[in-house]
């Protein structure tokens, strides 16, 4: 508690929790970055081989 700079132990769990939410947000953020890049890739036509 004392390294975050809350005095009460409500304050400290709270901060936790908003950390996490937090985190989480960003982690869907990443994950969705890089699916759309490989939507993007799959979408694009491909040369014929042969």
């Amino acid at each position: 508690m004392v390294l975050a700079g809350v005095g009460s132990p409500q304050d400290a769990v709270e901060l936790v929790v908003r950390d996490h939410i937090e985190r989480g947000h960003r982690t869907e953020a990443r994950t969705a970055a890089r699916d759309e890049a490989l939507r993007e890739v799959d979408a694009r036509p491909r040369d014929q081989e042969g």
